[in-house]
């Protein structure tokens, strides 16, 4: 027996089409139900916006539907009025204007397009949208069991046209979204079908034919719409988030822009009052050491004094270059806490103690009101100090004379320690306080002060007790005074003082 001759070269056999067909089968199915999926249970919320995108413009399209379906039912029901029994078309058109009316009147209510668009509210506003489209419909379809009329060859045709003009009107108005598409699909191809077979009782083979095809055509025209859609759709949902996207990056270059340019006018700022800072110190120290130099029979108390002004300022510049290492280490992350146990007043005491020489020569009035009964704090005790002598130094160059400087301190209802300085100085703006505790950062109040600083002292304060775990307020009113106070969380408070355990 001689073999079969092998298929020509290019032309695939049998089992390769076949399986080639049930590739393709299998992909379309997935496809298909991918697409219900997405449109009736979206997941993500990419998803989400593709699917209210497609309500509304179903939505939208068949808004009007209430008022147009029911007219047109009645001129269908009127049409062989003489031979239908009337109880037929007032059922029929009944039911089909009640149909409409609660669909519209629910879809208002559930607001299929104007709600947050999350994947479960969409998915929940979409399933009910297409539950209320599937009623209007099979009400609409019914009337080819209401209103077939045994024998009239005319009607029947007539009723089979207008399924199918509904079935071309899904195609392209409820495409956009494939349940609800799909779903008028079935409802007019399958009744289209079955019911003249149910009500002749015999198969007309040729109308048969013409809606099997039409059906096909349609659903290729329906898929292609639908895709249509879906991509124009995708795109504008991505061009959305782009632009979103641009806005969002033009706002963060914005306010990156006017970060930099106020940290470039503050650099300038602080390095015009360092240069200045520096300047007066520095001409201390080379006037008076060149003076000791050249006038060798200066007397022992001249040297005395000018050595007491060379040390003077070598301590002040001494200050200054630690209060930017300090700074620098804080911004860095570097900065590292020796934690003991501190008790507050005597610390209070001593920074006082520092400082009455200064209060004394601008006519001023250190108070201590940092009560004795205070517990301990875990902290780093330098820090601590650090914090309380830039705050005092602070309230002092801005109180005139004759004012108060009160240092504070009070257990919170939280268990918190709250401590700070309180004076009766010139205050500060309410739009330039929030830029006090930015570095170099200064009030406006500096202009009518001769000694400017380096705008340091409260940065650092912030900078120190956040290291701690926990922040700095502040209260001002422009010539009552200023208030800043410095809160200590309630996990480095201790609970009995440092001199009670002592005794």
């Amino acid at each position: 027996m001689a073999p079969e001759p092998d298929a020509p070269s290019g032309i695939p056999d049998k089992a390769t089409l076949l399986r080639k067909i049930a590739t393709q089968l299998q992909g379309f199915i997935a496809r298909a139900r991918e697409n219900y999926r997405i449109s009736l249970f979206p997941k993500t919320d990419a998803e989400a916006r593709l699917a209210h995108a497609q309500l509304a413009m179903v939505r939208e399209s068949t808004k009007a539907n209430v008022v147009i379906v029911p007219f047109i039912g009645i001129l269908v029901g009127f049409y062989n009025h003489e031979i239908l029994p009337w109880i037929n078309m007032i059922g029929w058109w009944s039911v089909l204007t009640a149909t409409c009316v609660g669909a519209e009147i629910a879809a208002a209510r559930i607001g299929v397009t104007h709600v947050e668009v999350t994947p479960r509210n969409v998915g929940i506003r979409a399933r009910w949208f297409t539950g209320f489209a599937t009623a209007v419909r099979l009400a609409w379809a019914s009337m080819i069991f209401l209103l077939w009329v045994p024998g009239d060859q005319l009607d029947h045709i007539v009723l089979v046209l207008l399924l199918s003009a509904s079935l071309s009107s899904a195609s392209s108005v409820s495409a956009p979204h494939y349940a609800s598409a799909r779903a008028a699909f079935w409802i007019y191809t399958a009744i289209s079908l079955t019911g003249p077979i149910m009500m002749s009782g015999t198969v007309d083979y040729t109308m048969v034919g013409m809606i099997v095809l039409f059906s096909i055509s349609m659903s290729a025209s329906m898929r292609s719409n639908f895709e249509t859609t879906r991509r124009m759709l995708s795109l504008q949902d991505e061009r959305s988030g782009m632009i979103v996207n641009l806005r969002a990056a033009k706002k963060e270059s914005d306010i990156a822009r006017d970060r930099a340019e106020k940290a470039s006018r503050a650099k300038s700022q602080f390095l015009a009052n360092m240069s200045h800072e520096l300047r007066t110190p520095m001409n201390a120290i080379l006037g008076f050491s060149e003076m000791m130099e050249i006038n060798t029979a200066m007397a022992h108390e001249k040297y005395s004094e000018y050595a007491g002004i060379i040390n003077q300022s070598g301590q002040y510049l001494l200050g200054l270059i630690n209060d930017i290492l300090d700074l620098a280490k804080i911004e860095s992350g570097t900065f590292q806490l020796h934690e003991t146990r501190v008790a507050l007043l005597p610390l209070a005491a001593e920074c006082i103690q520092l400082l009455s020489t200064k209060a004394e020569i601008g006519g001023l009035t250190l108070v201590n009101d940092v009560p004795a009964a205070l517990p301990d704090l875990h902290t780093d005790e330098h820090a601590l100090r650090q914090i309380l002598i830039n705050l005092l130094s602070n309230a002092l160059k801005f109180t005139p004379a004759g004012g108060e400087v009160h240092v504070f301190a009070e257990i919170l209802r939280d268990g918190a320690l709250a401590m700070g300085v309180r004076d009766t100085g010139v205050g500060i703006a309410a739009e330039d306080q929030k830029h006090v505790f930015e570095n170099f950062g200064q009030g406006r109040h500096d202009i009518v002060i001769m000694d400017k600083g380096t705008g340091l002292g409260l940065p650092i304060v912030k900078g120190l007790i956040e290291a701690h775990g926990g922040r700095v307020e502040m209260q001002s009113t422009v010539g009552t005074g200023t208030c800043v106070t410095v809160i200590v969380p309630a996990t480095r408070v201790l609970s009995q003082p440092l001199t009670k355990l002592a005794s």
